[in-house]
C-alpha cells in the first residue's frame, strides 16, 4: 500500500485552507499528503455543515472498467486508437459491455457518507453519450442510491452546438465536492469545488494524467480497490 508516514496532523480548518489556498493551486506539491476517508469526513462535514451536491468521476474512480475498455477496443479497434471516436465502441461499453467493470468497494462507504449527509449524487463522466446506456442503472444498483436519490449518469454531450465535459457540467451542476482519479479531474476550478483524489488501480490500463498530490490536493488512501 502507500507509504502514509508523511502525512501531518492538522485540524480541519488548516486542511480546507489547504486545499483552496490559491498557493497550493499554483504549486507542486514536495509531500504527498494522504488522508483517510475518516480524516477527508471531518473536512466537509467541517466545510460543509448542510447537504451538498457531490459529483463522482466513473471510470477509475467508481468502476474498475479496464476489462470493459480492452474487450471493446479488441472488439472494434485492436491496431489502433480508432475506437476512441468509434460511436459503436461507446454503445457496447455503455451496455454490454458493463458486465466487465468492476465497483470499486473502497468507494461504497464514501457514497455511504454522503447518503447518510443527505447529499445529492451526481455521477459525471467523459464518456460520450449514446443511443442507450445501462450505465445509470450499474451505478446506482452498485452503490445502492436510494430510489429518490438516483440521478441519471451526466456523459459529455453537445450542448447549443458546444461539446461539454466534466467541467462544464460540475459548474451546471451546482457541484461543491468532488471525486476523481485524473489530473483533469482535479485541476480546474479548486477555488470553488473542493477536488478529492481518488487512487487507481494498479491494474488499470490508463495510468496516464494520474499524479496524486501534484496539485497539493487531498489524496484518500485505500480507494484504489
Amino acid at each position: 500500500m502507500f507509504n502514509t508516514k508523511p502525512k501531518t496532523i492538522l485540524t480541519a480548518s488548516v486542511l480546507i485552507v489547504l486545499s483552496f489556498s490559491s498557493s497550493a493551486q499554483k504549486s507542486l506539491c514536495d509531500t504527498k499528503q494522504f488522508y483517510t476517508p475518516k480524516d477527508i469526513s471531518s473536512v466537509i462535514s467541517s466545510k460543509f455543515p448542510e447537504p451538498e451536491n457531490v459529483g463522482f468521476d466513473v471510470d477509475d474512480t467508481l468502476l474498475f472498467s479496464t476489462p470493459s475498455f480492452v474487450l471493446g477496443k479488441a472488439i472494434f479497434s485492436i491496431n489502433s486508437d480508432a475506437w476512441s471516436h468509434d460511436a459503436n465502441f461507446w454503445q457496447q461499453v455503455n451496455n454490454d459491455l458493463l458486465v466487465y467493470s468492476k465497483k470499486k468497494e473502497s468507494m461504497q462507504k464514501i457514497i455511504n457518507y454522503h447518503l447518510k449527509r443527505d447529499d445529492n449524487i451526481y455521477f459525471i463522466t467523459d464518456r460520450p453519450r449514446t443511443n442507450t446506456e445501462g450505465l445509470s442503472s450499474r451505478l446506482a444498483n452498485d452503490f445502492n442510491i436510494p430510489f429518490y436519490k438516483r440521478n441519471v449518469v451526466i456523459f459529455k454531450s453537445y450542448i447549443d452546438g458546444v461539446k461539454r465535459n466534466k467541467d462544464y457540467f460540475i459548474k451546471r451542476n451546482n457541484i461543491a465536492i468532488y471525486y476523481g482519479d485524473s489530473d483533469s479531474d482535479i485541476i480546474h476550478d479548486r477555488n470553488t469545488v473542493l477536488k478529492l483524489r481518488v487512487l487507481r488501480s494498479a491494474a488499470s490500463q490508463n495510468q496516464s494524467h494520474y499524479h496524486p498530490g501534484v496539485y497539493c490536493e487531498f489524496i484518500i488512501t485505500d480507494t484504489d480497490y
